[in-house]
């Protein structure tokens, strides 16, 4: 939604900045606030649409700007093990490599909120009282706009990538989002996406916080 809102902005001389987001549970859909500024020409802006890649084989995924479209694999920011390199290494042929890609878009890869608004927001909500659910609301959007540039991985396919392994069970989900961030990965619940977490973290580094988790768990 708001990737097109952009392209359309953008070919009528404005600026648009997402000012909040979030996903409305009970009626499964995203609210989404937007700006809009008049520029008077043409906005770069829309450059920064792209897409979502995610790789079957690596349980990869990572953004793709519009000028790397016709070639995930070589975009800038693909994890080492999705990479041309990574998957010669691995031994997949050119053909195998391209059907093991699925792309989602076009997306907006950039900020769902304004940091700052949402900032000033939660502040004016504690100074009222009667406003428990609001600040709730705010903390969780807040939070959110350290997570919102990245894809999320639902945990049945890691659970997919574990069983490669011989591994045939999971970590509790907070136990997993806690782990990823002690490794100096971003990680958080997916709004979406019950059965899922948001992370900048490779599914290699996501399968070795799994089982490192489970290694620790005392066997029944």
């Amino acid at each position: 939604v708001i990737a097109d809102a952009v392209r359309q902005a953008a070919t009528r001389g404005m600026l648009l900045q997402p000012f909040f987001s979030f996903y409305h549970r009970a009626s499964s859909c995203t609210r989404v606030m937007l700006r809009l500024t008049a520029t008077g020409r043409k906005s770069a802006q829309v450059e920064q649409v792209g897409f979502v890649v995610r790789c079957s084989t690596t349980g990869n995924h990572w953004p793709v700007p519009l000028e790397h479209v016709q070639d995930p694999r070589g975009a800038p920011g693909v994890p080492t093990q999705a990479s041309h390199a990574g998957i010669r290494t691995a031994g997949m042929d050119a053909e195998a490599a391209g059907a093991a890609l699925s792309l989602t878009g076009p997306v907006w890869p950039g900020r769902l909120g304004d940091p700052i608004a949402l900032h000033a927001m939660a502040q004016d909500a504690a100074e009222r009282e009667g406003m428990g659910d609001a600040q709730k609301l705010l903390a969780k959007m807040e939070e959110d706009l350290s997570l919102d540039s990245m894809g999320y991985l639902r945990l049945k396919e890691i659970g997919r990538f574990l069983g490669l392994r011989g591994v045939q069970s999971l970590p509790s989900k907070a136990d997993l989002i806690g782990e990823l961030r002690s490794r100096g990965a971003a990680a958080g619940e997916a709004q979406a996406e019950a059965q899922a977490i948001k992370t900048d973290a490779s599914m290699e580094m996501v399968a070795e916080a799994a089982m490192h988790l489970l290694a620790q768990k005392p066997s029944v």
